[in-house]
């Protein structure tokens, strides 16, 4: 393991050569899958997909990635290694990533506590630039995601706002 020194938001960058130590790495999928399926029920097809938690870190697709997370979001487990992996992924391509995109992956993080300011910071290009394609829902986990990093982002809160102010008819009380 090495420290992204170079990277922007100096998140630890992992070498992708280190098969035996990312092995122990927290529970095997085996694991979760068995204690989780007595409590919730499971997207088998999902959870067959991977052999173990570096193969799901290895994930580079915004798809696959949004899947992992929310697939721990139903059984409501954090697994630190697995998610910083993904989010250094995340950072190396948020060029291909829009703000629904990342209102979900932060609305999941927040929920299993995995929401950190640096990514907060380096997706606020894009959320302000395509937070016109948002729901009402959307909208407010964006919203959510800054205020649960402690992160603020003047053009981020522009756009939002704005969004908010357009799509003011869409909110409803619960």
């Amino acid at each position: 393991t090495s420290l992204g020194e170079d990277a922007p938001w100096g998140a630890a960058v992992f070498d992708h050569e280190e098969p035996e130590r990312l092995r122990n790495i927290g529970a095997s999928i085996d694991e979760l899958v068995q204690s989780a399926s007595e409590k919730y029920d499971l997207n088998m097809e999902f959870w067959g997909k991977y052999t173990d938690i570096p193969s799901m870190a290895s994930a580079t697709e915004k798809e696959d990635i949004l899947q992992i997370i929310d697939n721990f979001l139903l059984i409501h487990r954090k697994h630190h290694y697995l998610f910083q992996r993904l989010k250094v992924t995340v950072l190396r391509s948020v060029a291909e990533w829009s703000a629904p995109d990342f209102a979900a992956l932060c609305q999941a993080w927040a929920q299993l506590g995995f929401l950190h300011e640096d990514l907060c910071v380096a997706m606020a290009e894009r959320v302000a630039t395509t937070a016109g394609h948002c729901t009402a829902q959307e909208l407010v986990w964006l919203m959510d995601a800054y205020a649960t990093a402690r992160c603020s982002v003047q053009s981020v809160n522009e756009a939002i706002v704005k969004q908010t102010i357009l799509r003011l008819h869409e909110f409803s009380l619960p």
